[in-house]
């Protein structure tokens, strides 16, 4: 201290030394730090590995979401437990995916087009199909020209089922009609593989009693019971197998229907000289069949009958006139031949 004032070297070098200080308690702190930082956000709850899937919720050292964290990387561990809240959202989507495989949708749908040529649309169709990996495992065919129509029902996967329906869409010179639906069947299989489960340990049960058994009546009761849980346990069996079968390939039931000729063309189809011609000959020979018939029936049957009749009628005419001279005559004669008297007046 030199004249009342104070150096400067001196309150430099404290800043300094204090400085160090700090800098060196603040390294040694860094993994308390970091563990601390690691778990600002993390979610607050019951100490279960089971809250959700992918998660341990009891294991500080694990970030929410299945990640483990870096106790040695404050960075890291800060990036890998933030975002508590947002745990709950990323769980809930997951949740309402509808691509999750462990859901089960069973997918139908009909498709009408309208075709120039049904054979080689039915063909370009089931080719694509195919291609898929899917088959045709009905169809059905009817009608010809312009009445002709094609139905084809066909089994595709279901992470086929966008690219099916392209494909029914595309093969056709338009789209009349188009119907899809969706059933989620998983809470029903769910529940029928739970009651599999639930049979099973019954029949294990039975056939547990069953060795213990040694009286018949309990045996036979035994038996019976074993015998009705068992076909439960089939019956349920297959209705889950359905289930899952019909979810694992769709059904795509495609219409196809002939497109109507133009008018003209129709007015032109319709006009067949050869077919008029065949139908005019037709008729002329019907014409001449009824003349025909009438002829027989006149020279066969009514001939004859007037044949008759004239000859009756000829004979009563003869005798008619016959007795009506006879008579005329004598009556004539007796009044002429009176003798007059003689003399006269």
């Amino acid at each position: 201290m030199k004249n009342g004032s104070i150096g400067w070297p001196r309150p430099l070098i404290a800043v300094l030394i204090v400085t160090a200080v700090c800098f060196v308690g603040i390294v040694m702190l860094g993994t308390q730090v970091s563990r601390v930082l690691s778990t600002v956000g993390a979610s607050v709850g019951p100490n279960s590995g089971d809250a959700y899937p992918g998660t341990n919720a009891g294991n500080p050292g694990t970030a929410v979401g299945g990640q483990d964290s870096n106790p040695n990387g404050g960075d890291e561990a800060v990036d890998g437990g933030t975002g508590g809240g947002g745990t709950g959202d990323a769980v809930s989507a997951s949740m309402l995916d509808a691509a999750r495989p462990d859901l089960l949708i069973i997918k139908t749908g009909q498709i009408t087009i309208q075709v120039g040529a049904i054979g080689p649309a039915i063909q370009k169709v089931t080719e694509q199909i195919v291609g898929l990996g899917g088959y045709a495992s009905g169809s059905t065919r009817s009608g010809k020209g312009e009445d002709a129509s094609a139905s084809v029902t066909f089994r595709v996967p279901a992470n086929r089922w966008e690219a099916a329906l392209a494909a029914a869409r595309g093969a056709g010179d338009d789209v009349l009609d188009e119907q899809t639906e969706t059933a989620d069947v998983t809470g029903d299989v769910v529940d029928l593989k739970a009651r599999i489960r639930n049979l099973q340990a019954t029949e294990a049960a039975l056939q547990a009693v069953m060795t213990r058994a040694s009286a018949i009546k309990d045996i036979l009761e035994v038996q019976a019971r074993l015998t009705d849980v068992q076909g439960e346990i089939e019956q349920l069996s297959s209705k889950a197998a359905d289930l899952e079968g019909r979810a694992a390939y769709s059904t795509l039931t495609l219409n196809a229907r002939m497109r109507p000729a133009p008018v003209i063309a129709r007015q032109e189809a319709r006009f067949d000289p050869g077919r008029e011609a065949e139908g005019a000959t037709a008729q002329l020979v019907g014409i001449l069949q009824h003349v025909a018939t009438v002829g027989i029936w006149v020279g066969i049957v009514w001939l004859p009958i007037l044949v008759v009749l004239s000859i009756l009628g000829g004979i009563g005419f003869v005798i008619t006139r016959w007795a009506r001279r006879t008579l005329g005559g004598d009556a004539g004669g007796g009044a002429g031949g009176a003798p007059l008297p003689e003399g006269g007046a």
